[in-house]
């Protein structure tokens, strides 16, 4: 992974340190300003998924401006503004994160816009999307709606994979990088033959992530089914479990698992050192104290009061 901040650079100089570093030289800008006197602040993190590059820049609000096109390779820029603000004006559309999930853009001709806040780009190369279009082609620019469901899955699928250490295993890139283009692909238009068979690869990835994340949100709540979970995210209860089983799991065993690993750090929290292992049980969502203690021991190998007493040695 690749860092930049202007914290090492003095006031005065960040946001020519910013232009230089990462807005002429990343996404090709002839300028960036300021509407007031306000000191500038950039951050930018550089990494690559499977083969996109992924890019996320958190800035004070600044204006952009290209003022001529020039060259480039194949690769289209997927924008989604996570915290504040991005708009883009080109002569043939405008584009506002108020509005939009997603832009697509796939030149680099003359734009205005500003930008603030917290945003994720992505570098898709056109040879890997293209075929998977209804019309062998990307409209340009292309916009990806708010509040639609594929908008939701991409978000979250990308959050997920984002969220894992950067020395997560390349060939976990390389499938969530494929599975992006193919959720980006079903957003502008895939070919009949390509949503099928996106159907049964990126659509079911990010399905399932959804999944785990309501799981990860609701797992304390008592009483939590995979009916219920089903529900929330807008499926059937029968296609949750096979999405699960395509990895090995359940929602049972998935429950479970962060169930308990809640229990483990509150056992092994010396703040907590003084509360009953029967409420700590209840507080991670078990309701059967002598379930807890077998699934404890059977996942940690040691009874709740051995990893209690352990970790207060330390």
């Amino acid at each position: 992974m690749l860092a930049f901040s202007t914290d090492r650079y003095r006031p005065a100089e960040r946001l020519d340190a910013f232009h230089d570093e990462f807005a002429r030289r990343v996404i090709l800008l002839d300028r960036v300003w300021l509407e007031d006197d306000r000191p500038f602040n950039g951050e930018i993190e550089l990494r690559n998924i499977g083969s996109l590059t992924y890019a996320r820049l958190a800035c004070s609000p600044a204006h952009f401006e290209r003022v001529r096109a020039v060259d480039k390779d194949d690769a289209v820029m997927l924008t989604v503004q996570t915290k504040g603000r991005f708009k883009l004006q080109r002569a043939n559309m405008e584009w506002d994160s108020r509005e939009d999930f997603a832009s697509l853009v796939t030149d680099t001709a003359p734009v205005l816009g500003a930008f603030g806040g917290e945003a994720a780009h992505i570098w898709i190369s056109e040879t890997l999307l293209a075929p998977h279009l209804a019309h062998g082609g990307i409209a340009n620019p292309a916009r990806i709606r708010k509040h639609t469901s594929l908008a939701q899955l991409l978000g979250s699928y990308l959050q997920a994979y984002l969220a894992l250490p950067v020395t997560t295993d390349a060939a976990i890139g390389e499938t969530v990088g494929r599975h992006v283009v193919e959720l980006v692909a079903l957003a502008l238009g895939a070919s009949s033959e390509a949503k099928h068979a996106i159907q049964s690869s990126g659509l079911r990835a990010a399905r399932r992530q959804v999944i785990l994340d309501e799981i990860n949100k609701s797992f304390l709540v008592p009483g939590l089914s995979s009916e219920s979970v089903a529900a929330s995210v807008g499926i059937s209860e029968r296609y949750l479990r096979a999405l699960l089983d395509d990895i090995g799991t359940t929602f049972s065993d998935v429950v479970l698992e962060h169930r308990l690993e809640r229990a483990h750090d509150l056992l092994t929290d010396p703040r907590r050192r003084s509360e009953l292992i029967t409420d700590i049980a209840y507080e991670a969502g078990f309701s059967d104290l002598s379930y807890f203690n077998r699934a404890f021991r059977r996942r940690y190998g040691a009874t709740p009061r051995d990893v209690r007493a352990g970790a207060l040695k330390l």
